[in-house]
């Protein structure tokens, strides 16, 4: 199984995401202009759509999943550790930044999205949760 990976860019001044198609790592910048990495693995199947962040190693790569349309789909995190969501529109505008605790059944922005980030809580990840999680 090939893994699949897109670039994530994350402007703290106007709060949006920029997704690429290209796979890799890309830059993101903190308060302080800073630089980080986040590469997230693409959840284009049903398969890697239901099972998220479920049984993963705590190492494991953030997942973005991409839908067609505007949704307001729910997650769960039944068999998931720790982790940062964030929901976008269209426009790559975050949404909603949330962070999930284990075991939640129902879980959902307020307004529709088109991309969903789940960010595990780990080393790899530690300086881009402590920007999302302020």
């Amino acid at each position: 199984m090939v893994k699949t990976n897109q670039r994530i860019s994350f402007n703290t001044e106007n709060r949006k995401f920029s997704v690429s198609q290209t796979s890799g790592t890309q830059e993101v910048r903190d308060f302080r202009g800073k630089k980080t990495e986040l590469e997230a693995e693409v959840c284009n199947s049903p398969w890697k759509k239901f099972r998220g962040l479920m049984f993963r190693k705590e190492d494991t790569d953030a997942l973005v999943f991409i839908f067609k349309k505007p949704t307001k789909t729910s997650i769960h995190s039944f068999f998931c550790k720790e982790f940062i969501a964030v929901w976008l529109d269209d426009k790559n505008k975050v949404i909603e930044i949330r962070k999930i605790k284990p075991w939640k059944l129902c879980i959902r922005p307020k307004k529709r999205f088109v991309k969903l980030i789940e960010i595990p809580f780990n080393e790899k990840y530690k300086k881009i949760i402590n920007i999302l999680a302020r």
